[in-house]
């Protein structure tokens, strides 16, 4: 006895973030050398119809997302791992770490890296992450929440 089956690859989950507007800075009410940086990921799939399989439409699992201070390969991790369970088509979640800037000053390039789904690696096998980058002035940054409070 043999059993096949074909599979059409239709439209895999594209997960990203839109652009870099999409990176938010806000400081710890209770802390203010600690910054909470939120990046908004999005699965940008556009139609149920669509996914690995006809049933699987195109739901995105299991997406890592890493932030960094400067370029990612020199190692400087803002925080830990962060892992969106699952995004449907054209949904979006936010991921947030906090930053401790309290030994930090001037201009520091934030890279955000959104891993292909779980799902994604399991079907076409692994590709590179998504990555996005913004920059902050944290010296401009302490001048602008002093002059609010």
């Amino acid at each position: 006895n043999s059993f096949s089956r074909t599979i059409t690859v239709l439209n895999p989950p594209y997960v990203s973030i839109p652009s870099k507007s999409f990176v938010k800075f806000a400081r710890k009410k209770d802390n203010p050398d600690i910054l909470s940086i939120t990046a908004t990921v999005r699965n940008f799939s556009n139609s149920v119809n669509y996914g690995f399989y006809i049933s699987d439409h195109a739901e995105a699992e299991k997406i890592i997302v890493k932030l960094f201070d400067g370029e990612p390969q020199k190692g400087k991790q803002i925080g830990t791992n962060q892992v969106i369970e699952s995004l449907k088509p054209l949904e979006f979640k936010n991921v947030s770490v906090d930053w401790d800037i309290s030994k930090l000053n001037r201009q520091h390039k934030i890279y955000v890296q959104v891993f292909t789904p779980e799902n994604v690696i399991q079907a076409l096998g692994p590709k590179k992450p998504e990555e996005i980058s913004t920059t902050i002035d944290l010296d401009v940054y302490r001048e602008c929440m002093a002059d609010r409070d």
